[in-house]
């Protein structure tokens, strides 16, 4: 979509480490393809090699703003990318307590690296909110809340927005 950009594109997933992963395709929602460990019901897989999000440490370009909305995989972006993470300005991330247990991630490394921001805007998934920013300590409270209280569904999710 940008032909004279300075965007590369690569044909890998990220993770936390060098690996081959199943990804569940979505056919006729090119938003929801995730990665699975047991598959996803009415879907097809298909393998992608994955890498750590710090592998592209060296053509990182400042300002930095990321968007994580990876159905669940959050958490292991994060562990990979621990050095281009703390170079963002600017996170927006989709936090979806059912999907990261699917994956068995740790959703506290999310919450980890969401406290090392300024101010959060923590909204209710999917719907359309102005953000309110928080102190980081209020939209942690939050994320825990969200632990505890998740559905057992991906549509129970919240929409995060984080500048340092």
């Amino acid at each position: 979509n940008a032909p004279d950009s300075s965007a590369e594109l690569h044909q890998v997933a990220l993770f936390h480490s060098r690996s081959t992963l199943s990804l569940a395709i979505a056919e006729g929602n090119i938003g929801d393809h995730r990665v699975t460990i047991s598959g996803v019901p009415g879907r097809r897989t298909v393998e992608v090699p994955a890498v750590p999000l710090d592998d592209f440490l060296d053509r990182i370009t400042m300002p930095l703003a990321v968007k994580i909305d990876t159905q669940g995989a959050e958490p292991f972006i994060i562990e990979g990318g621990q050095q281009v993470l703390a170079k963002a300005g600017l996170l927006v991330m989709e936090f979806c307590p059912y999907l990261m247990r699917q994956l068995n991630g740790d959703p506290e490394v999310a919450i980890a690296l969401l406290s090392s921001f300024s101010s959060l805007a923590v909204m209710r998934g999917g719907k359309a909110e102005t953000p309110r920013f928080m102190p980081p300590g209020d939209a942690v409270a939050l994320l825990r809340d969200k632990l505890r209280t998740a559905l057992e569904t991906d549509e129970d999710y919240l929409d995060i927005i984080a500048r340092r």
